[in-house]
């Protein structure tokens, strides 16, 4: 990362939701390799505020991949999320752990809940 703007944090984001974990794990390998440096590093060094928050979190946590979906789990978080939003409190904690830790089945789940 040069120079961090809107179009990389779209790539950011993309790359780290739609990737599975041990693909993750291979593109921050690769990033080391190539730039002797972690992504994360980069990731921190280049953005700011709200936004290196959720990035950071989206390319260094791991992302569970199975196959158990838990409906009181999504209830809950789509609840926390509701909340959340009305407030317009967008650098919430709780709406980053969602977000980066959670899988893309679970996500659809509480996001069909919401």
């Amino acid at each position: 990362l040069e120079k961090a703007t809107p179009n990389y944090y779209k790539i950011i984001i993309e790359i780290g939701c739609t990737r599975t974990s041990e693909e993750l794990l291979a593109i921050k390998r690769s990033y080391q390799f190539l730039y002797k440096h972690s992504l994360e590093e980069d990731v921190a060094s280049h953005t700011f505020g709200d936004i290196r928050r959720l990035l950071v979190a989206i390319v260094s946590t791991y992302r569970y991949e199975g196959h158990v979906l838990d409906e009181s789990v999504a209830i809950s978080e789509a609840n926390i999320i509701h909340q959340i939003i009305e407030k317009k409190d967008f650098s919430n904690d709780e709406i980053i752990r969602i977000l980066s830790t959670r899988s893309k089945k679970q996500l659809c789940v509480t996001f069909n809940s919401f």
